[in-house]
């Protein structure tokens, strides 16, 4: 998309941000409050002033558009979080240069600030692999989120890699247009088939996921690391507060906001996107909800 008649008409440093958020981070302090406040922070000092606005989940619905003041100079659109492929198409056709952050949408040609999902996903489930684990399983909501699929297909290449059956009963990925984050006990337990005997290892895409997933085990007597190792993804701090302290993959939240504001510059100063993709390398923390058993 070509945004030089936009551009043309408004200087970009006296122009808005507009940031779009599901209702359901609206108010998060758990790991999307760090990329927006690293959003904030770039976008001062890029000259730029940022305006939030709160999707609901009835106006994702019925498609209505977030409601902003017309003479306000928008220089473009950053959309924070998970939204549903048509609510994305009905943004876009707003017509301000838009990039996702975080999630990744292949429905519309925009660019995306996110994370090496697959290569995060790889990371974690070799860790497993390495401590001894050979029945290892995986949690996340794979039809919810495009990254959560990807850190899916890290996991699988994984197991391939190693010579390692994977097995259906093992897999904890949610339903076809659910919108279950699959991050509480109560969505996670009707989807858990086997516990113990069960898998030796969980890779869960999220942490609040594996939290939920020690919080089952504990529920059940089954103790975490001992019997049961579970590694998360995202490094949020509840991760190093929850017994055990969990092992993840942590993710720089900070750098994300910071790309991201950084790649909406170049679009709106070059006056043209050509969809690209910025990926922040994941890293391995290690802690001790992973128990390295006999190969």
């Amino acid at each position: 998309m070509n945004y030089g008649a936009f551009a043309a008409s408004q200087d970009y440093k006296r122009s808005c941000i507009l940031v779009v958020v599901p209702e359901y981070i609206h108010n998060d302090t758990v790991f999307y409050s760090e990329v927006i406040w690293s959003i904030e922070a770039e976008a001062q000092a890029q000259g730029y002033i940022l305006i939030r606005e709160s999707v609901t989940k009835s106006m994702e619905e019925y498609l209505t558009l977030p409601s902003f003041q017309q003479e306000i100079p928008i220089a473009g659109l950053l959309v924070v979080g998970i939204f549903k492929s048509a609510y994305i198409e009905c943004l876009y056709r707003m017509g301000y240069p838009m990039l996702s952050v975080d999630i990744a949408y292949h429905n519309v040609p925009m660019s995306c600030v996110g994370t090496k999902n697959l290569n995060g996903g790889f990371i974690a489930t070799k860790h497993l692999i390495d401590n001894g684990h050979r029945q290892i399983g995986f949690a996340g909501p794979v039809f919810t989120a495009l990254s959560v699929y990807e850190r899916w297909c890290g996991y699988k290449l994984a197991m391939q890699n190693a010579g390692l059956d994977i097995n259906e009963d093992y897999q904890v990925l949610g339903e076809v247009n659910s919108f279950k984050l699959l991050n509480t006990v109560e969505d996670m337990t009707p989807y858990i088939k086997h516990l113990h005997p069960g898998p030796t290892a969980w890779f869960c895409a999220g942490d609040r996921t594996a939290i939920a997933m020690i919080n089952i085990m504990a529920i059940n007597g089954i103790s975490v690391p001992d019997q049961v190792s579970v590694i998360g993804f995202d490094d949020i701090a509840m991760a190093a507060m929850v017994i055990p302290p969990l092992t993840t993959v942590r993710i720089d939240r900070k750098l994300m906001g910071k790309l991201a504001v950084e790649q909406m510059c170049r679009i709106v100063k070059t006056k043209q996107d050509n969809a690209f993709m910025t990926s922040i390398t994941a890293e391995l923390i290690v802690r001790n909800s992973v128990r390295a058993i006999e190969k």
